[in-house]
């Protein structure tokens, strides 16, 4: 069974995340996420995919978005990504260079 997951960055003012569709386990994502906002941002802007692995969106099949959602609050992205049933948000934090983790 898939570990749902969506993956995000704010950037002026709005939210841009992608859904990623299995091994969303912090155990797993953490390691495989990239720790640099560029990279953070590469990967967002690769569109959705079916895991991360090292640092890329790996897709299987051609039905995910090439670009990701854009929301106006991180409220409406995660609200959005739990009726899509996501069980884990990843949030970067280009302040602080570290990622925000946790249960949807």
């Amino acid at each position: 069974m898939a570990t749902r997951s969506t993956v995000g960055i704010e950037k002026k003012g709005k939210f841009f995340a992608i859904y990623v569709h299995s091994d969303g386990h912090p155990s797993f994502m953490l390691k495989n996420l990239p720790n640099k906002t560029q990279n953070v941002l590469n990967l967002i802007f690769s569109g959705d995919g079916s895991i991360i692995d090292n640092g890329k969106v790996v897709k299987n099949t051609k039905s995910y978005d090439d670009k990701p959602s854009v929301y106006h609050s991180k409220y409406s992205w995660l609200s959005d990504m739990k009726k899509m049933g996501c069980e884990y948000y990843y949030f970067w934090f280009k302040a602080c260079n570290q990622w925000e983790y946790g249960c949807m």
